[in-house]
């Protein structure tokens, strides 16, 4: 059970560890946990040392936050960083554990309760457990009850940005906790869709034309690496002192135990380290951008900002992505955590036209990304690119299904075996295609892997080139310039078609993917 701070917090933020963990016995007590005798913390054996076998009462980041009036209990206080007591397991029956917040601000609670060892004769039994809460536990180790946390999502108005905070949204909902997402009004509907919250928090400012316009000409006059110091070093720390405030206020007014950022939203970098809130950026594939440019561009752009704030130098927070590090950083940062990849259920479903019996060709399945199309000033490139794997794709034998989204209408052609569509779930359809044709993306590239679909990958910008050359020296499939002609393209899909090497690499890759470890929120808030 959880506690946050209500009407009876405010009796208690000037108590510290003993008085919190008195009151949270009280509460045990009333909640029929605890023997019902009145008994002192003397007698339950309370110690004011940090030693000993069974310690009780620890304190870790965990902010204060509401549960809904039901559950609002109201149990805060303050006191130190790493400050605690403990209680001897021989004088309970049930021992009591209290985690709280850092050392700066409120107190939030969590109580649970464990088997004494003296009690223990062998594994523990579901008869040791109060009301299905308790989770088992191996012997040594104390029984948790189930918390569920309050966890922040921030996004930055890129279309395909809360799709790749599926790999957190998705182990978060099935673990119970309260999830929210604090970004544009553009997401409202994908927050929807996924069941989350959502919080406006920054503006839509990736769909002013004049921005798209400018950071097109950059990438089409100097190329890639002046369009991400562009970008990275300068667009996005402009944006990031607004939606820093938005989030600032958003958070004061309700706390979350946990924030998971964009790995590129540096307003929400910034609010989670003003308010003491624990931070980890979720990779969404600019990480491997972000980390190169971090001391030469992006944290000089960040620092008056960070000053206005009272913070020291910016730092890139602690690092979460959904595959091996090293299959996309040359350098992997210690920091860097790796979890198991979740997609949307919603994602999963393929359309009633296509959900049909094979056909004895094979499927090319070719989509340039929504970023790529959605910018007014690179669409006559990406178009010009589209129309020339569709001529490569009308000179091989098979069939295509082309996914352009704005561009879906100005390329519709006569050969009925290529079909131009706006959308289509990706992930579902990349369960039935032989080959991909991809902008090289990173969730494009990693919803390949598993569905084991080789990949021609042809990287526009950002990370993408760089992911494209990855997966090709990896065996994943092949990669060429975005300049690649016609009779280029067919060769290249002709030989990855054709070496089942290709295929086989991937379903390695795929397996590989699947071995990470699932992410478990509360383990890693408690830093494990």
């Amino acid at each position: 059970m959880t506690y946050a701070a209500d009407d009876t917090a405010a009796r208690r933020r000037r108590q510290g560890p003993f008085e919190l963990l008195a009151a949270g016995l009280d509460d045990l007590r009333e909640a029929g946990l605890l023997p019902e005798q009145r008994t002192t913390l003397r007698e339950l054996g309370v110690e004011g040392a940090s030693q000993g076998a069974h310690p009780v009462v620890s304190f870790t980041p965990h902010g204060p936050r509401s549960l809904g009036r039901e559950k609002e209990r109201g149990l805060a206080g303050r006191g130190l960083e790493g400050e605690g007591v403990l209680l001897s397991a021989d004088a309970l029956p049930w021992a009591v554990a209290v985690v709280g917040s850092g050392g700066r601000g409120q107190w939030s609670c969590r109580l649970s309760t464990a088997v004494p060892p003296a009690q223990r004769t062998g594994a523990v039994t579901t008869s040791e457990m109060h009301h299905d809460q308790i989770a088992a536990a191996n012997l040594g180790e104390p029984l948790g009850v189930s918390v569920p946390l309050r966890i922040a999502l921030t996004a930055e108005p890129i279309p395909s940005h809360v799709s790749a905070l599926d790999y957190v949204i998705g182990p978060a909902l099935a673990q119970g906790h309260d999830v929210a997402l604090y970004a544009p009004v553009m997401f409202r509907r994908e927050a929807q869709r996924r069941g989350v919250e959502f919080h406006r928090a920054g503006t839509d400012w990736t769909c002013d034309v004049a921005v798209q316009q400018a950071a097109s000409e950059i990438w089409k006059e100097s190329g890639n690496a002046p369009f991400n110091r562009y970008i990275f070093g300068r667009l996005w720390p402009d944006q990031a002192g607004a939606k820093a405030q938005d989030l600032i206020t958003e958070w004061t007014r309700e706390r979350p135990d946990l924030v998971i950022a964009e790995c590129g939203d540096f307003g929400a970098h910034l609010a989670a380290k003003v308010l003491h809130l624990p931070v980890f950026a979720a990779d969404n594939g600019l990480g491997p951008v972000l980390v190169d440019l971090w001391d030469t561009d992006i944290a000089p752009a960040l620092t008056s900002l960070h000053k206005q704030h009272g913070q020291d130098t910016p730092v890139l927070p602690a690092m979460l992505t959904p595959a091996p590090a090293q299959w996309f950083y040359e350098r992997p940062p210690h920091s860097v955590r790796a979890v198991r990849r979740t997609v949307a259920q919603l994602r999963t479903l393929l359309p009633e036209w296509l959900d049909r019996s094979p056909s004895t060709r094979p499927l090319v399945y070719v989509s340039l990304g929504t970023l790529t199309t959605a910018m007014s000033g690179l669409r006559t490139v990406v178009g010009s690119v589209y129309r020339e794997v569709m001529a490569a794709l009308s000179a091989i034998g098979c069939e295509a299904i082309v996914s352009a989204g704005e561009l879906a209408k100005d390329l519709r052609g006569a050969d009925r075996r290529i079909r131009v569509v706006e959308h289509v779930p990706q992930p579902a359809l990349l369960r039935r295609a032989d080959l991909f044709v991809t902008h090289g993306g990173r969730a494009s590239l990693l919803d390949a892997v598993q569905g084991a679909t080789p990949v021609l990958g042809m990287g526009v910008l950002a990370d993408q080139p760089d992911n494209a050359a990855a997966f090709a020296r990896r065996g994943l499939g092949r990669a060429l310039e975005l300049t690649a002609t016609r009779g280029e393209i067919a060769d290249a899909m002709t030989a990855v078609l054709g070496n089942s090497c290709y295929g086989a690499a991937m379903t390695a890759a795929r397996a590989e993917l699947s071995q990470l470890p699932p992410l478990d929120l509360t383990e890693l808030l408690a830093g494990g």
